[in-house]
């Protein structure tokens, strides 16, 4: 059976007494607080001892815990904040280190300097050693067939080889698809590099994006692009990046760590120079 919202339920409903609420609504209530280990008869009592915006901020919770569309919203937020992964999943050509890391759950745009074999992935001491045959494997493979590979494209050469992949990438797709937002069937395809054209110019690639999937500080850099690099060049850092996007008041302004990762991704995209 589909989960109901309760706050959704319950709308309309949080400043009325317990007497007056229809029993629909009441047992909305007596699923939070079955939730919590009350017993039938503390249903009533709890929703008159507790102030309207107590009532909704415990239904918002029990929401939180149990909706799956919310569920689905944090596991996708968590990884494109952690990740990058919306950016990953968008690459064509992603190339063989890179690959290994992200399929150990290592962000490749993290600050450098870090070392895969060195750090204990969710605290296992085989995390290093899977890094390293993935990425023996990648790069030999890399060597034997110019191919362009998508990150499922390297996923699934992993599995084939029997190597085991941390689990974050099935969870990511599993919340995409559960919030109607699923991954194209055809972002595993590999691409033949020999005869691969001369690509689009930055300007021109921009000129061809969709700009109504950019969402957030990512959009607001594509749009002011053409700005930004008016008054500092074509290869302005972060902060820079960030006073041309802060005299916008009306949006909010972003910190400079996604800004830098917004300019590292866009810049690995042939989006800007």
């Amino acid at each position: 059976m589909p989960y109901e919202n309760i706050c959704k339920r319950l709308e309309g409903y949080w400043t009325k007494s317990w007497d007056d609420l229809p029993e629909e609504q009441r047992q909305a209530w007596g699923e939070v607080i079955g939730s919590l280990g009350g017993y039938v008869n503390d249903v009533g009592k709890s929703w008159k001892e507790k102030p309207p915006a107590i009532r909704q901020s415990v239904a918002a919770d029990h929401d939180y815990q149990h909706d799956p569309k919310l569920k689905a919203e944090r596991v996708v937020g968590w990884w494109d904040a952690t990740m990058n992964a919306r950016y990953w999943f968008s690459v064509q050509d992603i190339a063989p280190r890179e690959a290994a890391m992200l399929l150990c759950r290592l962000n490749p745009l993290e600050p450098e300097g870090q070392d895969p074999e060195r750090i204990l992935v969710d605290g296992d001491a085989k995390s290093p050693s899977r890094y390293r045959f993935l990425l023996e494997s990648f790069e030999r493979e890399a060597k034997a067939t110019r191919h362009q590979r998508t990150l499922l494209a390297w996923r699934d050469l992993a599995e084939k080889k029997g190597a085991t992949c941390h689990p974050w990438i099935e969870e990511y797709m599993t919340a995409r698809e559960a919030l109607g937002e699923p991954l194209a069937m055809d972002s595993n395809a590999e691409i033949d590099l020999s005869d691969r054209s001369v690509g689009l110019s930055p300007a021109e690639r921009r000129a061809a994006l969709d700009m109504g999937t950019e969402r957030g500080c990512r959009r607001r850099i594509l749009e002011s692009w053409n700005d930004i690099e008016m008054e500092y060049g074509p290869s302005p850092d972060g902060r820079q990046v960030l006073r041309v996007l802060s005299k916008d008041k009306d949006e909010k302004k972003p910190i400079l760590k996604t800004v830098q990762n917004h300019l590292a991704s866009l810049k690995k995209e042939g989006l800007i120079p």
